[in-house]
């Protein structure tokens, strides 16, 4: 199992390299166009043994393992080449704007909700997020007493 696993790994680190981040130049009107790209992959393993013994039984021993990879590629510019100039434009990814404009509303509204949600009470001034007035049979009665 490690022995395809390496394999496997060899095999991407092959083919991970200059071509897939900088892809081959196609010439457009008079242009050299050269993609670029960011290259990312990752791999986990494990492996484990042990001994289970069941109720009326010696034991038995188990094991197992497992192993995961994963490769992510995404466009970061591309290489304009002209006869007097060379040019680098970069790609927006709308996706990942996207996110991130998704996670900052939801982190707004989340701090919105918990300020309307906060009330100070009106019998001793805590904050609560009960009903003002009701903190249970010792309403307004704390350890150091009650608030004047």
């Amino acid at each position: 199992m490690f022995d395809k696993l390496t394999d496997r790994i060899k095999e991407l680190h092959d083919r991970a390299g200059t071509r897939t981040v900088f892809g081959d130049p196609m010439e457009i009107r008079g242009r050299t166009i050269v993609p670029v790209a960011r290259v990312s992959y990752a791999f986990g393993m494990g492996m484990g043994q042990g001994r289970r013994r069941p109720e009326g039984q010696d034991g038995t021993v188990g094991e197992g393992g497992g192993g995961g990879g994963g490769i992510s590629v995404r466009p970061l510019a591309v290489v304009e080449v002209t006869d007097t100039a060379v040019n680098v434009v970069p790609v927006v990814d709308a996706t990942r704007l996207a996110i991130a404009g998704m996670v900052l509303a939801a982190w707004g509204v989340f701090w919105v909700g918990r300020a309307l949600r906060t009330r100070h009470c009106a019998c001793c001034g805590r904050r609560s997020e009960r009903e003002p007035g009701r903190h249970g049979p010792a309403a307004g009665r704390g350890s150091d007493g009650p608030r004047a």
